[in-house]
Order: C-alpha cells, then sequence, then structure tokens
C-alpha cells in the first residue's frame, strides 16, 4: 500500500516525494527512518538504485 501511495503521488500529483515520506513518518507507529526514505527516493525515480521515471504502479 505504501508503494502505490508513493508512486501516485510522485508520479500522478507531481508531489514532491520529501511531503510523503514526512507524511508516513509522522502518521505510521512502525516507521523506519532508512526503509522510508530509500522507499521513496526509489519510487520516485531519485537516489543511487531508483525506478524509472516510467515506472508506474
Amino acid at each position: 500500500m505504501r508503494m502505490l501511495v508513493a508512486s501516485y503521488l510522485t508520479k500522478n500529483l507531481l508531489i514532491h516525494w520529501l511531503e510523503g515520506e514526512k507524511w508516513f513518518k509522522d502518521t505510521l507507529v512502525d516507521a523506519d527512518f532508512a526503509n522510508n526514505v530509500c522507499g521513496w527516493q526509489w519510487v520516485a525515480g531519485t537516489g543511487t538504485d531508483a525506478a524509472p521515471y516510467f515506472r508506474i504502479f
């Protein structure tokens, strides 16, 4: 579910991944900083091992 939301916010609504990451970090009780940031960067297409810009879930 997190990956779908991240993909929708960054690819469809063009919202910066940091805004979504902050909301998830503040809202979820099981948030892990490293996993959360890396996951958002991967889905948004930034970072070292990013998903291609054309990958939309």
